[in-house]
């Protein structure tokens, strides 16, 4: 399997993916990879000001795919353990 479908994940009470849930690290890797790849297409999209979606404060998402990457990291580096 190397794709997973975000809507079948748990979330918490503001709709965002609940990692603490999801027991086995590569799930959770999984998943962030696959948040992640949506989230840079959405960014890559809103920061292009021909596009239709374009939104020029994206400072919430920036910081979410900070923190998704910093994640990502970190359960890759269990998983090669």
């Amino acid at each position: 399997m190397d794709r997973i479908h975000l809507r079948q994940v748990p979330r918490n009470s503001q709709c965002e993916i609940s990692y603490p849930v999801i027991a086995s690290v590569m799930i959770k890797a999984l998943v962030a990879e696959e948040e992640l790849k949506q989230l840079n297409h959405r960014l890559n999209r809103h920061h292009n000001p021909n596009d239709s979606f374009y939104y020029p404060h994206l400072e919430c998402r920036l910081y979410r795919k900070a923190f998704l990457e910093k994640w990502l990291l970190e359960w890759k580096m269990l998983l090669n353990e």
